[in-house]
C-alpha cells in the first residue's frame, strides 16, 4: 500500500506510486479502477483526452466516491496524506472475468448497483 498528497479533484498519474503510475497510464479514457483509499473504496475513471488531443494522465472520482471526494477529502483535507491501493471487488471480478452471466450486466443493474460498497 502506498501514499498520495490529496492535492486535487482528481489524482494525477504522476502523484502515485510505480505500480499504479502504469496502471493509470495504460488504462484508455473512461475505464475506471476502484481504489481503497483511506479506507474507502470508490470507483475512478481515466480521464478524457484534452482539448489539444493528448490523453490526460489522471483519473477523478465517479459516482458515490466523487461526492465523498468532493466533500471529505478535497478540499477539507487538502495536502494530507492518505492510503491509497488498488483493489477488486466481487463485481468488478465477475464483470472482468465472467460473460457468461449476461443477465448481471445489464445497463438497468449497473445504476441500480453501482454505489453498493462491500461491507
Amino acid at each position: 500500500m502506498s501514499e498520495i498528497e490529496i492535492r486535487d479533484n482528481s489524482i494525477w498519474a504522476k502523484h502515485l506510486d510505480v505500480t499504479l503510475q502504469n496502471r493509470v497510464v495504460n488504462m484508455r479514457a473512461g475505464e475506471t479502477i476502484e481504489l481503497e483509499i483511506d479506507g474507502i473504496t470508490g470507483r475512478w475513471e481515466k480521464m478524457r483526452v484534452g482539448k489539444d488531443g493528448r490523453p490526460v494522465q489522471g483519473i477523478k472520482p465517479i459516482g458515490a466516491m466523487g461526492k465523498l471526494w468532493k466533500n471529505k477529502f478535497f478540499p477539507a483535507r487538502q495536502h494530507e496524506f492518505v492510503s491509497v491501493r488498488e483493489v477488486t471487488s466481487a463485481d468488478t471480478y465477475l464483470s472482468a472475468s465472467s460473460n457468461t452471466l449476461d443477465e448481471w450486466n445489464s445497463d438497468a443493474d449497473e445504476e441500480a448497483y453501482r454505489d453498493l460498497q462491500p461491507v
